[in-house]
């Protein structure tokens, strides 16, 4: 899953960003915002989001059966 952030200038440059784990939303949006400052296109892709409940999930012990 990916998301593109458009731009205005079609020279713009193109960065693509892929992260291997997972991403969360708020560092989605600081690139988002890195993009727009910058006016670059960004591309974002990843293995997977992380929500706050995934994250503490991967962070508690695991449960004994």
């Amino acid at each position: 899953t990916g998301h593109v952030i458009p731009t205005k200038d079609i020279n713009a440059k193109t960065i693509f960003v892929y992260v291997l784990g997972g991403i969360t939303y708020a560092e989605v949006a600081a690139l988002r915002l890195l993009g727009k400052l910058h006016g670059c296109k960004i591309f974002i892709g990843t293995t997977s989001f992380i929500s706050g409940g995934s994250l503490l999930k991967m962070l508690s012990p695991p449960e004994e059966s």
